[in-house]
């Protein structure tokens, strides 16, 4: 059966070259790379890639969106570090370290090899398990949840069709210590006597 829409070719451009190609809507799109800093080196990997762009294509048909795979700007390594030039004087003083070495991380792992668009829950996953065993879950709750403002910004700027699912991470409830009778009316002794009352009356309230 032939397809409805024109679908992806690929041309020899030289010795282990390749070149995958699109007439889309009155525009050439062309794409020489494979993955991040990989060019498309061999007939093989020429037809794999040409086929997931075909599988896209029947899929979404008119709705495909050739941005997706033609665009070479969304690699998240580079995406990610404009990224954290643009924001990263939006944070607070405080909280710059800790989000410029978290962002870092990221862009050090696998994950910078690969389009933005084309990260899936696994590879998210992948980053979560690599974090260190030794931190608390709430750290690592805020380490992916930093990451996850990344994908969320290219997702309202509509350069990806989705954020992809992030892990649930559990973070216990904290202990809550309570102070003992004999304690609370040591504190409440030592205190002045002009304001003791008002201390009496809360430490009561939140009694009951």
């Amino acid at each position: 059966m032939r397809a409805k829409y024109k679908l992806v070719r690929i041309t020899k451009r030289g010795e282990e070259r390749w070149l995958v190609w699109l007439w889309w809507k009155g525009k050439k799109e062309q794409r020489t790379w494979y993955d991040y800093g990989t060019p498309i080196a061999s007939e093989f990997y020429a037809n794999r890639l040409a086929e997931r762009i075909n599988g896209d294509i029947e899929e979404h048909e008119k709705n495909f969106d050739p941005r997706r795979w033609f665009t070479q700007s969304l690699f998240f390594g580079k995406y990610a570090q404009e990224w954290l030039k643009k924001h990263l004087k939006d944070y607070a003083p405080s909280v710059r370290n800790d989000v410029q070495r978290v962002v870092n991380m990221a862009i050090d792992s696998p994950l910078a090899k690969y389009d933005l668009r084309e990260i899936r829950a696994g590879h998210i996953r992948d980053i979560y398990d690599s974090l260190p065993e030794h931190l608390k879950p709430k750290t690592k709750q805020n380490m992916m949840g930093q990451i996850r403002t990344i994908f969320s910004d290219a997702y309202e700027r509509e350069e990806i069709p989705k954020v992809p699912p992030f892990p649930k991470i559990s973070v216990p409830e904290p202990e809550t210590r309570y102070t003992t009778p004999d304690w609370v009316e040591r504190i409440i002794l030592a205190i002045d006597k002009r304001q003791r009352p008002i201390y009496v009356l809360m430490w009561t309230c939140k009694g009951k």
